[in-house]
């Protein structure tokens, strides 16, 4: 298992310094090979969705009061939780 693993990188790292070689210009061939040796694996972001819908409750909870003028105020925390509950961040 580990060695098939191994000849595979070993396999994509030769093609992506053939790649360089050829279009040394161009940053595909870094992308490309952030993209394809780097492990996936499932991040838990359940957590980032609740806080996420509790920051959009917020947010309409200071807009509705009478200090609506501060719902900016929430803005951060509920592109932050969304972000990272897309795992963007």
């Amino acid at each position: 298992m580990i060695l098939n693993k191994e000849k595979k990188v070993f396999q994509v790292k030769k093609v992506l310094i053939n790649m360089i070689k050829k279009y040394p210009l161009t940053s595909v061939a870094l992308y490309l090979q952030k993209k394809i040796t780097m492990e996936t694996t499932k991040k838990n972001t359940g957590l980032y969705w609740i806080l996420f819908l509790l920051s959009v409750a917020a947010f309409f909870l200071v807009l509705y009061s009478p200090i609506g003028a501060y719902c900016s105020m929430v803005l951060p925390f509920n592109t932050t939780f969304l972000a990272k509950a897309l795992d963007l961040m």
